[in-house]
């Protein structure tokens, strides 16, 4: 009798050992898929954001600035006070309108309200320098949103960022 229970005995402890090898094995496979998973998503994801933000320390201002533009939410309006100007020509006749911006963000019309003086000169340049017939046709008056648009996008100095301007509206617009 003892012969089988030593047999026993010893055939419980091959069946321990092996369940214990299985086990290390189980965790070691665990441990290793573990690694290949963190693995994977450091080359997704984290490699992908340094490579970014080195692309953005070389690219500038302006890249940093469109990147912010589209992470913000709705577009800003901005009124400018009315423009009475001379128009080109010997009848002389005059325009008097009021534009209001629509900006892509609240820092473009910040932008815009801090150097509103050298933006009502481009645009008084740019106003009188219109005969009243180019300006009394639909076609003119697009071409003049466009020719506006252009004007306040500009850079207002050298390494500045231009801003964005989406449209140009006139909420008032009287030639005598």
């Amino acid at each position: 009798m003892a012969t089988k229970k030593e047999a026993s005995a010893e055939g419980g402890e091959g069946k321990k050992k092996g369940k214990g090898k299985l086990i290390i094995l189980i965790v070691l496979v665990l441990f290793i898929l573990g690694g290949a998973g963190g693995g994977w998503y450091w080359w997704t994801h984290i490699k992908n954001a340094d490579a970014e933000a080195a692309e953005d320390e070389d690219a500038g201002p302006s890249k940093k600035k469109k990147k912010k533009k589209k992470e913000d939410a709705g577009p800003v309006f901005v009124s400018l006070d009315a423009f009475t100007v001379n128009l080109q020509g010997e009848d002389g006749q005059l325009l008097q309108t009021a534009i209001t911006l629509q900006m892509a963000d609240e820092e473009d019309a910040a932008k815009l309200k801090q150097h509103m003086p050298l933006i009502r000169s481009r645009l008084v340049m740019l106003l009188s320098s219109k005969p009243a017939a180019e300006v009394l046709t639909a076609e003119g008056k697009v071409k003049l949103a466009q020719e506006i648009a252009e004007q306040v996008k500009q850079p207002f100095f050298q390494g500045d960022y231009p801003m964005e301007v989406q449209s140009v509206l006139f909420t008032s617009f009287i030639v005598q």
